[in-house]
């Protein structure tokens, strides 16, 4: 897809996204903090407020629980899953096992300035966020893509705000899967066995240590 496709793609799907989240009655006029300012990386409170919103509310499987790094990086402290609705041929049941680490990168960021923080949609993008890094061979990312498009369904997540998720990952979230491959490539990691016990320790150099994988 063209730079000026893309342009055009991401000015609909907000467009339409936005229009989707605004409320219907003046009464439920509540402000949701964005945690991305354009151009800008989103600040940590601001995320560690998003996050909260997320662990919140209610979820596939087990509570999401989250620790997060100095950085805006989190690891599950528990294992979540999903499992297709119905029995299926196609997909099979997918479980993030405790200790994975996510920078939410598979989600185009520039979409968290219209995305309020529901658990639910919080949910399905983590288990699309491991299937991004895992990339296994029976996973293409369409399949991982759809998963994460059957997983908000599951989760009652309204189909407009669904579909247009589901649309963005679908046309901007091939470099992210790109990225993965590099980092992987490079010898990234992303599962630990051993969690940091500081509030000050920092992803950049905890994934340096040979001893917590």
């Amino acid at each position: 897809m063209s730079d000026l496709n893309k342009r055009n793609t991401f000015g609909y799907l907000i467009a339409t996204l936005a229009g989707a989240c605004l409320p219907t009655s003046p009464a439920f006029a509540q402000p949701v903090k964005s945690p991305v300012a354009t151009g800008l990386e989103p600040a940590s409170n601001e995320i560690d407020d998003w996050m909260k919103g997320w662990m919140d509310q209610k979820a596939l499987g087990d509570p999401l629980v989250v620790q997060r790094f100095v950085e805006p990086i989190y690891f599950l402290a528990k294992p979540i899953q999903w499992r297709p609705a119905q029995a299926s041929e196609r997909f099979k049941e997918v479980v993030v096992p405790t200790g994975f680490v996510t920078d939410l990168a598979s989600i185009p960021r520039l979409f968290w300035s219209v995305l309020r923080p529901d658990g639910d949609y919080a949910y399905a993008a983590i288990v699309h966020d491991y299937l991004y890094w895992e990339q296994s061979p029976s996973i293409p990312r369409s399949d991982a893509d759809e998963i994460f498009r059957l997983a908000m369904k599951d989760l009652d997540v309204s189909t407009v705000k669904s579909t247009v998720i589901f649309n963005a990952v679908r046309s901007m979230g091939e470099s992210a899967w790109n990225r993965n491959t590099e980092l992987k490539a490079q010898g990234e990691r992303r599962l630990l066995k051993r969690f940091p016990t500081s509030a000050v320790t920092r992803w950049e150099d905890w994934k340096k240590r040979t001893d917590v994988f």
